[in-house]
């Protein structure tokens, strides 16, 4: 299901409980075909998000 969003994240990098290739990685597993991570005050996990993405595809 490809067409299918969830918009608004956190992640560890503020005060979400997951890290941000976990997010991206449950994303994928569950068929979502995109994350908006909307960590507070930060980017700190944009790396590894885009990274996670990379991976998984």
């Amino acid at each position: 299901m490809k067409d299918l969003a969830d918009l608004h994240i956190h992640t560890t990098a503020s005060d979400g409980a997951w890290t941000p290739a976990k997010v991206v990685h449950a994303a994928a597993q569950i068929g979502l075909g995109a994350v908006g991570i909307t960590d507070h005050d930060t980017v700190d996990g944009l790396d590894e998000a885009i990274e996670a993405g990379r991976a998984t595809g």
